[in-house]
C-alpha cells in the first residue's frame, strides 16, 4: 500500500473534514502511526536544532503544531476502540502501545527540548504573550515537569519503564472493561427479550 492509498496521509475531503471510516482499513493504522512518529521526530529535531534563541513561536508553538499525523491516526484508533472495538483493533493497539509510549517519553524527556521550553517559561512575564499563548506556555511547561523532565537520568529511566508498563496495563483495563460492559448489555437485552415474550 502506498501513502496515497492510505486515507490518513491525505486530506479527508469530506463534509466538515469528518473521518472517512468507509475508506479506512485495519491495514492503514500501523503504517500511518509509524510514519506519524517519524514525522514528529523530525519536527522535534528541527526545534531542538534551531540555533536561534528559544521563543514562543519557534519552540512552544512549533511543538504544539507538531505530530499532526500521529494525533489524527491515534484519535481515530482509540475512539473507535471505545465505540466499536474488535479483536483485530485491539491487537494493533497492543502491538503499538509500547512504541507509542516510548515515543511520548522520548519527547517529554528530551533535555534539549525542555531547556528551550524552560527558557521561554522563565521569561513569560517579560514577553508579549496573549492570554491564550500564556496559558499554552504554562500548560506545556507543567506537562513536561509532570512527565519527568526535571528528573535525574537514573529516575528518567525508571520513569520510562513504569510509564510504558502503565500504558499497556491501562489499555488492557479499558479493553476488559469494554468487554464486561458488552457482556452485561447482551445479558440485559436477552433478559428483557424473554420478559417481553413471556408476557
Amino acid at each position: 500500500m502506498t501513502f496515497m492509498e492510505n486515507p490518513f496521509f491525505t486530506p479527508y475531503h469530506t463534509p466538515h473534514a469528518t473521518v472517512p471510516f468507509d475508506r479506512i482499513t485495519l491495514a492503514d493504522y500501523e503504517p500511518a502511526i509509524r510514519e506519524g512518529m517519524r514525522r514528529e521526530n523530525e519536527e522535534i529535531k528541527a526545534i531542538t536544532d534551531n540555533p536561534q534563541e528559544p521563543t514562543f513561536d519557534n519552540t512552544v508553538k512549533a511543538l504544539e503544531q507538531s505530530g499532526e499525523l500521529l494525533d489524527r491516526v491515534t484519535t481515530v484508533l482509540f475512539n473507535l476502540m471505545s465505540a466499536e472495538t474488535s479483536d483485530d483493533l485491539e491487537a494493533i493497539a497492543e502491538k503499538l502501545m509500547p512504541e507509542l509510549s516510548e515515543h511520548s517519553n522520548d519527547i517529554n524527556l528530551n533535555a534539549r527540548l525542555f531547556q528551550r521550553i524552560k527558557h521561554v517559561y522563565e521569561k513569560r512575564d517579560r514577553i508579549n504573550l496573549t492570554h491564550e499563548e500564556y496559558r499554552l506556555l504554562e500548560k506545556t511547561y507543567d506537562g513536561f515537569v509532570r512527565n519527568g523532565a526535571n528528573l535525574s537520568d537514573t529516575d528518567k529511566e525508571t520513569f520510562r519503564k513504569l510509564s510504558t508498563e502503565l500504558s499497556t496495563l491501562t489499555l488492557r483495563f479499558s479493553q476488559n472493561h469494554l468487554k464486561i460492559w458488552k457482556y452485561r448489555s447482551t445479558i440485559s437485552a436477552v433478559y428483557k427479550y424473554f420478559r417481553i415474550t413471556e408476557n
